[in-house]
């Protein structure tokens, strides 16, 4: 073979490499955008109101590790829409157990606040977010006596380290 004929194999075999190489990078990147992507999550909690009265939290989880959640609805009030439910509702995001939350209530961790129910509350992006080892947490204050409480939450769980959020939540 000539020296001729010689290059233009190796410019060939070149040029494949460098194809195959970007088709590489190219499904990387689409399967790392497709892993990026939300999935709805949904929990409901509930809690009765002790019999004198008083102050009970409703726990609606937690992400699990390496994911983010972006809260995009929350519902507290009776059983159904149409029952009345007398107290008002607080809304915390914080890493502490449910236990302790009804103690401390902490103004740091408190995100929203329901003075009458049933009471339903939209957010926008980025406007309450929760990651591992945060909790979200429903208090019912002044709650009536033997009454059981509901809350929603309807979140967009994202798992973060593959990409970074501002490339899928604009």
């Amino acid at each position: 073979m000539t020296d001729t004929a010689t290059f233009g194999l190796d410019v060939v075999a070149g040029f494949g490499a460098k194809i195959g190489d970007l088709t590489d990078e190219l499904r990387r990147t689409r399967q790392s955008r497709i892993d990026s992507l939300p999935v709805d999550y949904r929990r409901v909690g509930q809690g009765i109101v002790p019999s004198g009265g008083g102050t009970i939290v409703i726990g609606l989880g937690s992400p699990p590790p390496g994911h983010l959640w972006l809260i995009r609805r929350i519902i507290v009030g009776g059983v159904t829409w149409g029952t009345a439910a007398a107290g008002t509702a607080e809304v915390y995001i914080v890493a502490l157990p449910s236990s302790q939350i009804a103690i401390s209530r902490d103004l740091g961790a408190l995100v929203d606040e329901a003075a009458a129910m049933p009471n339903k509350a939209y957010y926008s992006n980025r406007q309450l977010v929760a990651v591992n080892p945060e909790s979200v947490h429903v208090v019912i204050v002044n709650g009536t006596a033997s009454q059981q409480y509901v809350a929603t939450i309807q979140a967009e769980d994202y798992v973060i380290g593959k990409a970074t959020l501002d490339e899928y939540v604009l």
